[in-house]
């Protein structure tokens, strides 16, 4: 049985979400007494939720003035840009989405399990193409759960990055993307895709998005041409803050 995730971790993980889309107006958070009452909780389960959100640089308690939210920590959070950068380095009008739809678990089983999917259960399996001025540079196929889908307007489904829509209609966050990069030599989808003979190598990286209790939330294979795509991670240390301009 699946260990639940405490009150403490559930409503800072809520309140998380809230600060990144700013849904709290200003710097200030509305009072522990009344978050208390929104959230059914004791105010000491409120103060080691809000403790978590201090660690992590997305608050600071102040002595007389309560507790801030950190206008750089909005940023700061994501793993040193790291994780944004993994989401959003591809245009949204260079992708195409060729399927969306639910697929048999059988038929990918390593996802299945991955992902905590039984054999007798779907997967949801979005197929898309990555293209700039006709000419086709990258496809991926991306796993999850359908209740996950399930939560999202179909028409807002492309619109987005897919991991957005996730925090955005599902309650749900990834804090922890775990990527795995190789080069190889194509199979018959990439030749076909890429238009490709089999001795060009293709990068393929593996992606996956965990969510606050770290179970798997979403995974992305993303195969491109060696020779049209570069990807650039820029890492920053975590106690670093640009010099005032």
């Amino acid at each position: 049985m699946a260990r639940s995730t405490p009150a403490h971790r559930r409503i800072a993980e809520e309140i998380r979400r809230r600060i990144i889309a700013e849904e709290y107006e200003g710097d200030s958070l509305p009072p522990e007494v009344r978050l208390a009452e929104e959230f059914g909780v004791s105010r000491p389960t409120i103060r080691v939720a809000l403790q978590h959100l201090v660690n992590d640089g997305l608050l600071v308690r102040q002595a007389g003035s309560g507790t801030r939210i950190l206008r750089d920590g909005r940023n700061a959070y994501w793993a040193i840009g790291s994780l944004t950068d993994l989401t959003g380095e591809f245009r949204l009008d260079e992708v195409v989405t060729m399927s969306a739809r639910p697929i048999p678990a059988s038929e990918r089983p390593d996802m299945a399990e991955l992902l905590g999917i039984g054999a007798d259960r779907n997967l949801y399996h979005i197929h898309r193409l990555l293209s700039k001025d006709g000419f086709a540079y990258g496809y991926s196929h991306m796993y999850c759960d359908p209740s996950l889908e399930e939560s999202i307007p179909r028409e807002e489904i492309g619109k987005s990055f897919f991991i957005d829509l996730v925090l955005r209609y599902s309650r749900q966050m990834a804090v922890r993307v775990q990527q795995r990069t190789a080069a190889i030599l194509p199979d018959d989808e990439a030749r076909a895709t890429l238009g490709i003979d089999e001795y060009s190598p293709v990068l393929v990286l593996r992606r996956t998005y965990f969510a606050i209790d770290d179970a798997p939330l979403v995974h992305i294979d993303l195969t491109c041409r060696g020779d049209k795509f570069e990807q650039v991670i820029n890492l920053v240390h975590s106690g670093w803050t640009p010099p005032a301009r």
